[in-house]
């Protein structure tokens, strides 16, 4: 809280209110860990300084058992991206999921028939079918929601992937570094 705080006060007194870089705090383990009750009212007020809260609970009944149900539906509907995980058998939490979610199509094709045709199309199905898979979901604002595939970072078959990915946000901040010519001495003092 002292981190969001401080940037919190740092965005007050930028320009527009925001900070000028935003600042992620990723909170995992939330509900194990963070004894934060406030933090659903705070949601959206810190998305408009700048201050992005990455929240991980897993489940709802966790994140009901910290905040209370109508906070843990505020916290929900603060949230501008909201990823399901897959793995919950909460019935109720994955019916308003479904909803929420509403219809998907997918590529469908058909067994041919005893006339020996086939076919094939697009299919609407409901997410609420599926849910029960271990696919995680994403639910963003202003996009429709998308069932995912998953690709865990320690398989080998992903190492590639995963060092490309390791590698990009690296690159994207030291691309962009402009290095200055002091005149230093070999201790790295300036002479």
């Amino acid at each position: 809280m002292a981190a969001t705080n401080t940037a919190e006060a740092i965005a007050t007194d930028s320009p527009g209110g925001r900070l000028r870089v935003p600042m992620l705090c990723a909170l995992d383990e939330a509900a194990n860990v963070l004894r934060w009750p406030d933090l659903p009212k705070l949601y959206s007020h810190f998305g408009s300084r700048g201050i992005i809260i990455l929240t991980i609970l897993q489940s709802w009944s966790q994140g009901i058992g910290m905040f209370g149900d109508r906070p843990m539906k505020q916290l929900e509907s603060s949230s501008n991206i909201y990823i399901y995980g897959g793995n919950v058998r909460e019935s109720a939490y994955l019916e308003s999921l479904a909803k929420l979610a509403g219809q998907y199509y997918r590529k469908a094709r058909n067994i041919s028939d005893s006339t020996g045709r086939g076919g094939g199309g697009i299919d609407p199905h409901h997410v609420g079918e599926h849910l029960h898979r271990p696919r995680p979901r994403i639910v963003a604002t202003r996009s429709a929601a998308a069932v995912l595939r998953r690709q865990p970072a320690d398989d080998p078959a992903n190492s590639a992937v995963v060092g490309q990915a390791q590698r990009r946000p690296h690159h994207a901040v030291t691309g962009r570094i402009q290095p200055r010519h002091h005149n230093l001495d070999n201790r790295g003092c300036t002479r």
